[in-house]
């Protein structure tokens, strides 16, 4: 993760988070459903979430 976080600002782009491995993604895929039909509340979820808090914020 450092590795990437560097060249990121070697680049002069932000690092906005990562999203942690999450078994609701895995059960959305294999059910076939998007992955905030099977649970708003998991942690990949609220990690993108609070990507997409950070994008709106930088945009505004």
């Amino acid at each position: 993760m450092d590795l990437v976080r560097n060249r990121l600002r070697e680049l002069e782009i932000p690092f906005l988070g990562t999203i942690p491995h999450d078994e609701t993604f895995v059960k959305s895929d294999l059910s076939g459903k998007a992955p905030l039909d099977m649970g708003i509340h998991s942690k990949g979820i609220q990690a993108i979430k609070n990507i997409e808090r950070k994008i709106i914020e930088r945009t505004d």
